[in-house]
């Protein structure tokens, strides 16, 4: 057979001996490896005489053999293979082939067998066979090597851990390897001495009787005994003997490898007397007899496999288990070394498959000789299909731009993409294994624990995440991740894909910047006429009282004077928070607030010939966003819609709960469906053309004229709403006006009744004092004044040195003190920290027009300039009622 293909596992073009009388096996076997990518060419036998030409004048890779032949069998094949192509890798494919024959045939030198009814394991145990024969036809190479290499034998002789001695045939030290004195303190054996001098008189006998043997038969097994130390100390060791050859192929001397195994011993010797606390250990735990008969079995292995102690004992595991045929290889292994560990494919009561990490360790009697097997078994099922499904992605994962990572359900990363060692600095090896927020974050973030709630219960968070890299540089991140299911929907592990969109974000914050200041220039005459509007009434109202105090009439002038400051309070706050740019945290918004801010600065500079109207529905579920960008998408819409009336009109606000079901849009490639926040703003301005409004929210797009528009106002207003996970649309009608709908996602609760404020009347002191500092004498004042008013006793200075004279001389009597941040001398925080010094406990309020100033004053409470009777009032009760 020919393929055009490779053949798996990278091996070239092989060559197959086919012994076979069924001519339907034969092609069924061809069949198989050509559909599984094997490039080979196969050559057939069907009796003694045919098999036996091919061994002599074929080159072969690979032998494939029926047991049972016409006039001829198997066995008698495989001697044959063996005597005369004794390096080709033989494997028995037969429907007759029982399990003691089986086992015999691997013995005998057989590299696999397979049941012709499970014809689908040939494909891999070719591949095994020819990777095996590969790697053997490598070991040899390497032996020749060595052979040339003699030279380099006694450097490997003075490195070497275990205790290596070349012994002539009457038992004299030829060569000793210096570890004798690493490993027991002990001077080499001497050239010429009995190599059993050191042997434990007990068994020296025995030994005696294994380096006789070993002569005999060129190799021995391996053997256990006790070294005799000069100080009276015992150690087991565990040596094989085989003979060396001199050139002309007689037998020249025997090499003694010997290894020091007192600590396995002792470990085993544990294991025996611990026998009782095995049934608390998670792991199944078994003892098995040389013929895999069950002697113990423990309560974990009745848990995981579903047999009891009493249906299991004297049962054969690897019948009990339907344990692949590794297990019958690694009893070959265990016996030659003592120990074995790897994973095992094994079946349950209940049909059920597993895979275990499997540890078997060979349990001796006092005289050294194999008496039992302890084997351990972790069940490792789940996470091998985990490893499984992620080894099979990970060569695309590492493909990708985005850094994508795999952690479990403690946050432990187990699996780093190179996206992620290029975005972040770490490589794989220095990732895995660590907490994901180590990684990402350096601690872990406030809102990590609701971030994992939501992928916990929803399977999937989506949002923009500040993270950092390894040398410390910011990112920002656009990241999923979705909760792993296994196949019987248990969460395995978390998926992480993190886009990096720092520069998305940083020219997001430009096109922000440069929007606002376009916003703020169309409405620069408006709050500039407002604002002496507003400010005309004080001066006139102060103008008044200052000639005539007395007069009744000033009452009604006051409260104007009130009304006044306070509207030019809020426009400035407004307009000052708003040209900053300052884009603060994700927080609840507060719908109903947000609209009539907008609205009333809209009122108050638009032309007089335009009406505003805004209509907010109650009970509106919460939307989480950032308000400093929805006063400016709003003021955008706004703006926009003033600019579309030049002869006066009216805009509306609407604002309303709704769902949607599969709801289409263009922003989105799936249907969008869920609970919504729908903001509806209109205008009866000049309305969009038809041919205009596909390129509305393209950057740079303006129909304004030159200077009076970017062109960015309408793709930031986009972008901001796109950013908060929401869509929007627009309808409009050339001379009919325009109207947009912005959808943001709800978050499922209703935002709760904002609570009413307490009024100053309830908020009477009982005859407290209070001291005040700050060097502004108008506040001091009407500060003083007021705290008076509402029974409290009140001490003033305007000076930190002097607040701290005062307090001296009244601490006893002093309850609270309130003290500005920013002063000449001695400031507010210097202040504190006297007045902490003199008394630890005492009470204090911050007070300060730039709320930052605050943050290194420790302090009860802070007022921000500047604030009302109720706040200063409901402030101090808070502090003097803690």
């Amino acid at each position: 057979m020919n393929s055009s293909q490779p053949a798996g596992d990278g091996i070239r073009r092989v060559r197959i001996i086919h012994l076979e009388d069924n001519l339907l096996d034969r092609e069924l076997v061809a069949a198989m490896l050509e559909n599984n990518g094997i490039d080979c060419e196969m050559v057939y036998a069907q009796d003694r005489e045919t098999f036996q030409t091919l061994l002599e004048k074929e080159e072969a890779d690979l032998i494939i053999s029926d047991f049972s032949l016409p006039g001829y069998d198997g066995g008698r094949a495989l001697e044959l293979a063996r005597e005369m192509r004794e390096e080709v890798p033989f494997i028995f494919f037969s429907g007759t082939l029982g399990e003691e024959a089986a086992v015999e045939s691997l013995r005998n030198g057989a590299t696999d067998y397979i049941l012709k009814q499970r014809p689908e394991r040939l494909v891999a145990a070719v591949r095994r066979a020819l990777k095996d024969a590969a790697a053997r036809r490598a070991r040899e190479r390497m032996v020749e090597e060595l052979h040339e290499r003699d030279g380099l034998l006694r450097n490997i002789m003075e490195n070497v851990e275990d205790l290596v001695s070349v012994v002539d045939l009457q038992g004299r030290v030829v060569l000793s390897s210096p570890s004798h004195r690493k490993l027991f303190g002990m001077a080499t054996p001497a050239i010429g001495s009995d190599f059993l001098a050191h042997v434990h008189p007990i068994d020296q006998d025995r030994i005696k009787g294994v380096f006789e043997r070993t002569i005999e038969e060129g190799s021995g097994r391996a053997v256990e005994y006790r070294m005799l130390l000069p100080d009276g100390g015992v150690r087991f060791l565990e040596a094989r003997g085989k003979t060396m050859s001199d050139p002309g192929g007689g037998k020249q001397s025997v090499l003694w490898v010997a290894r020091d195994i007192t600590e396995r011993r002792l470990a085993e010797q544990q294991i025996l007397e611990q026998a009782a606390l095995l049934d608390e250990a998670r792991d199944a735990i078994c003892v098995n007899d040389l013929d895999q008969r069950i002697l113990f079995w423990n309560k974990s292995a009745e848990r995981l496999y579903g047999w009891n102690a009493n249906e299991a004992l004297g049962r054969n595991a690897n019948q009990l288990l339907c344990q692949d045929r590794v297990a019958l290889m690694a009893l070959k292994t265990l016996i030659q070394k003592g120990e074995w560990h790897g994973e095992l494919h094994q079946s349950t009561r209940a049909g059920m498959h597993l895979v275990v990490a499997s540890r078997w360790t060979l349990i001796r009697d006092e005289i050294g000789a194999p008496k039992s097997i302890l084997v351990i078994n972790t069940d490792i099922t789940e996470s091998k299909k985990a490893e499984q499904k992620i080894e099979e992605q990970a060569a695309l994962l590492d493909k990708a731009r985005d850094a994508i990572l795999v952690c479990d359900l403690n946050q432990s990363i187990v699996y780093w993409n190179e996206g992620a060692s290029r975005l972040y600095g770490w490589a794989p090896e220095e990732a895995v294994g660590r907490q994901v927020h180590e990684i990402l974050f350096g601690k872990e973030p406030a809102d990590w624990t609701g971030i994992r709630r939501a992928v916990k219960e929803k399977g999937e968070w989506i949002g923009e995440l500040r993270q950092q890299t390894r040398q410390g540089r910011e990112l920002v991140v656009q990241c999923r991740q979705t909760l792993v299911l296994d196949a019987s929907g248990l969460p395995t592990s978390v998926l992480y894909i993190n886009s990096d969109i720092t520069e998305q974000k940083k020219m997001e914050a430009q096109f922000l910047r440069t929007q606002r200041m376009e916003s703020i220039g169309a409405l620069a005459g408006g709050i500039a006429h407002d604002l002496n509007n507003v400010l005309g009434p004080i001066m006139m109202a102060v103008e008044v009282i200052q000639n005539d105090p007395r007069n009744p009439g000033n009452k009604g002038l006051l409260e104007l004077v009130g009304t006044s400051a306070k509207r030019g309070s809020e426009l400035v706050k407004q307009i000052l928070s708003f040209a900053r740019g300052i884009d603060g945290e994700k927080t609840i918004l507060k719908m109903p607030q947000l609209v009539s801010e907008v609205v009333k600065l809209a009122s108050d500079t638009f032309p007089r010939d335009i009406t505003v109207r805004s209509k907010v529905a109650e009970n509106l579920p919460q939307v989480e966003g950032d308000a400093t960008q929805m006063h400016q998408i709003l003021l955008n819409l706004f703006v926009n819609a003033r600019d579309a009336m030049t002869r006066g009109g009216s805009i509306s606000i609407d604002v309303g709960a709704v769902t949607l079901d599969r709801r289409l849009t263009k922003f989105y490639r799936d249907p969008v469906s869920g609970q919504f926040v729908e903001i509806k703003v209109s205008d009866t301005g000049s309305g969009i053309p038809a041919d205009v409004l596909p390129k509305i929210f393209e950057p740079f797009f303006t129909t304004k004229e030159a200077g009076k528009g970017t062109g960015l106002g309408l793709s930031t207003v986009l972008g901001i709403v796109k950013a908060h996970g929401g869509f929007l649309e627009v309808a409009s009608e050339a001379g009919k006006g325009t109207t947009f709908f912005i959808y943001l996602p709800a978050t499922g609760i209703k935002t709760p009744a904002d609570a009413q404020d307490e009024g100053p009347e309830s908020l009477h002191g009982h005859n407290e004092e209070i001291l005040i500092v700050d060097d502004e004498s108008a506040i001091l004042e009407i500060t003083r004044e007021t705290l008076a008013a509402y029974n409290y006793r009140v001490l003033a200075t305007n000076s930190g040195d002097e607040a701290v004279s005062l307090f001296a001389q009244h601490q006893t009597e002093i309850d609270l003190v309130i003290t500005d941040i920013l002063m000449p001398g001695m400031d507010g925080p210097a202040l504190i920290h006297a007045l902490r010094r003199m008394k630890p406990d005492v009470r204090l309020i911050a007070v300060s027009g730039v709320p930052s100033n605050a943050q290194r004053a420790e302090v009860q409470t802070f007022l921000k300039k500047p604030y009302n009777t109720a706040t200063l009032l409901k402030a101090v009760r808070t502090v003097l009622d803690s």
